[in-house]
């Protein structure tokens, strides 16, 4: 993947919002730079050329370099329960894993979003 940071803005995959620093910083991590986390501090982070986060980060993969403006798919899976109870997973094999015997249903949902919509911090 290449990046171009002079003309393009780049977000994480969760929607937070990203600022480059440079991408020649060497090693398995060149590329540095900060997202914006949810209490609105800037988070220093590091990414392959890739745009893979740092692999040792809790669900590494929402911590990915994407293009801001790009729309993403994702699928994922919800459990339901009385209530009404929600509790998602990125597969069905780990929503079945970890249902319970009050689950009504598993729903398979498929999304497609920009990142950053729905935020309400993000217009």
């Amino acid at each position: 993947m290449e990046f171009d940071f002079k003309n393009k803005t780049y977000a994480l995959r969760n929607g937070f919002e990203y600022r480059n620093y440079c991408e020649d910083a060497g090693g398995k991590y060149p590329i540095q730079g900060a997202y914006k986390n949810r209490d609105g501090i800037w988070v220093q982070i590091a990414h392959q050329t890739n745009g893979q986060s740092y692999q040792f980060l809790p669900n590494p993969e929402e911590h990915d370099l994407i293009e801001s403006n790009k729309p993403q798919t994702v699928t994922f899976w919800v459990n339901y329960y009385p209530g009404p109870v929600f509790i998602s997973f990125a597969t069905k094999e780990l929503a079945d894993k970890n249902a319970v015997d009050s689950r009504i249903v598993c729903l398979e949902i498929t999304r497609t979003f920009i990142a950053g919509e729905g935020l309400d911090d993000k217009k």
